[in-house]
């Protein structure tokens, strides 16, 4: 059998194809780490933070801010604002790695005070 080598440029547009079907994009990643790259650029698109454990899980998979996929990122939703800003002041502003944003979603919940009489 020969060794069929297709250039990137084909490879990473098969995988454009792939954009919204995450589990063919996850399966691309993990056939071979050329595929990881161009994976990461629709597996990362949007990003959604609904509370700490989720911000907690992320920065296990991606200690380090610069080689983190957050630069992939174009849509950001948070949904623990208070936790998200603090755990960015103490860690060194991992939040800047999210720097290819074009949307920011803040979910804040209000509480009224009760009413005095």
């Amino acid at each position: 059998m020969s060794d069929l080598r297709l250039p990137p440029e084909i490879l990473d547009r098969v995988i454009d194809f792939l954009h919204d079907d995450l589990d063919a994009l996850k399966q691309c990643s993990l056939v071979t780490r050329s595929f990881v790259p161009r994976t990461r650029t629709h597996l990362f698109v949007h990003i959604n933070f609904e509370s700490d454990d989720d911000l907690d899980a992320w920065k296990r998979a991606f200690p380090d801010h610069a080689n983190s996929p957050a630069r992939h990122a174009r849509s950001l939703s948070l949904g623990c604002p208070d936790f998200i800003a603090t755990a960015d002041l103490g860690e060194g502003g991992w939040v800047r790695s999210f720097s290819n944003l074009v949307r920011l979603e803040v979910d804040i919940v209000v509480v009224p005070c009760s009413q005095r009489g």
